[in-house]
């Protein structure tokens, strides 16, 4: 048999009676102590916590809005939400289509919700006996007609070739001033460290510049810092190390590295000289968001659209190149175009899914053996590093 579904969310209660039918604590009826029953009420709270992260917070929050819509919707039409019937179900979805003008995929999230209430009822509960309406045949036709015909048009980001990413980062910012080297260092890291924008914002960086005889000036970076430029000894050459706490799939003690090449000579990027290029003339408060917004008065921590400024690099990329401006391309361009766009492009170059999942911090459903070894840190940068070279000699 299978492992059994984890519920996003479980009752209190029902934990607490889990003792008494296991019969391991005897009885827990009124009679019991009030200091016995607050203490196992806090160690059942610290166990629910544990217990909901087997499922990620995105998806806890997903559940939680799913059920909040059915409750309401069950409210104007003054029925009981539970047990739901299929009629329910599907005149529930009909509403979200027509009285809302939602997506068929928002829906069928929100059924995702039901889904785990009677997987809850089922599994630690114990009614198995419980029949999940959203299983009835009808219930299920009626989803693969509303996935078919009721899908909203993609507002999925698309990715860009090697060579619009050359010319945005040659022609995209002014990078004589500091929100043009912001700009640019963003979104290459958004490109070449498969970042997602909400993580890249959240990149603390911690430094000190210090001062030679000659004037000269050297960025030093603290080993607390989420940015850090180092030397990998097996390439022999420096790179960005970021050390990745917010995005999917990690947290603040399961935390992931990415890693960017100080140079990719496909897309002309030099994002090792280009970051301390930018600490140095910038200077963004150390121990603070790394890009947080340079301004006339200082810096603003709220980082803005990011999309708005991928767009904007793409048309004066295009005016100042004299390359064909894609309204298309344009309107499909985002925060999630560079991250796509390198996936593309290390797959092109005949890259395993391994490895691309391993250098964006993709999870994949693995074996026993998957989990004896990572990809190499050299393999990443070297993949990256080199990345279009074998697209190029295809097409000599």
């Amino acid at each position: 048999m299978g492992q059994a579904p984890i519920p996003a969310f479980r009752c209190c209660h029902c934990l607490l009676k889990q003792y008494a039918d296991d019969g391991v604590l005897g009885d827990l009826a009124p009679s019991a102590s009030y200091d016995r029953l607050t203490r196992l009420q806090g160690l059942i709270r610290g166990r629910m916590l544990l217990l909901s992260q087997g499922k990620r917070k995105s998806t806890r929050a997903s559940y939680a809005a799913g059920r909040t819509a059915l409750e309401s919707f069950a409210t104007e039409l003054t029925l009981r939400p539970l047990p739901l019937t299929p009629a329910l179900i599907m005149d529930w979805a009909v509403h979200g289509l027509s009285g809302q003008e939602l997506d068929s995929s928002t829906i069928r999230a929100r059924f995702g919700a039901a889904h785990d209430i009677y997987d809850y009822a089922r599994t630690r509960l114990g009614l198995q006996a419980l029949a999940n309406p959203l299983r009835d045949p009808e219930v299920l036709l009626f989803g693969r007609i509303m996935g078919a015909n009721y899908k909203k048009k993609s507002k999925a980001r698309r990715s860009i070739t090697i060579h619009v990413m050359l010319t945005m980062l040659e022609h995209g910012w002014n990078v004589r001033f500091a929100y043009g080297g912001w700009g640019r260092l963003r979104w290459t890291f958004l490109n070449l460290g498969m970042l997602r924008v909400g993580g890249a914002n959240q990149l603390i960086i911690i430094y000190e510049i210090l001062t030679a005889m000659d004037g000269s000036q050297t960025v030093v970076y603290d080993q607390d810092s989420d940015v850090q430029l180092l030397w990998d000894e097996t390439l022999n050459e420096v790179y960005i190390d970021i050390n990745v706490d917010t995005d999917k799939n990690v947290s603040s003690w399961n935390r992931r590295h990415a890693y960017i090449p100080g140079r990719v000579d496909a897309i002309g990027a030099e994002p090792g000289r280009w970051l301390d290029e930018y600490i140095l003339t910038v200077r963004p408060p150390s121990g603070g968001p790394l890009f947080a917004r340079p301004t006339r008065k200082g810096f603003n921590t709220k980082p803005g659209n990011a999309s708005n400024d991928i767009k904007r690099a793409y048309k004066q990329a295009c005016a100042l190149s004299g390359t064909e401006f894609d309204k298309v391309l344009h309107d499909a361009l985002g925060t999630h175009s560079g991250r796509k766009s390198l996936a593309q492009w290390l797959w092109d170059d005949g890259h395993c899914r391994r490895i691309i999942a391993d250098a964006g911090g993709w999870f994949l459903k693995r074996d026993a053996v998957d989990m004896y070894f990572k990809t190499a840190r050299h393999i990443i940068l070297g993949a990256v590093k080199n990345v279009g070279r074998r697209f190029a000699r295809c097409s000599d």
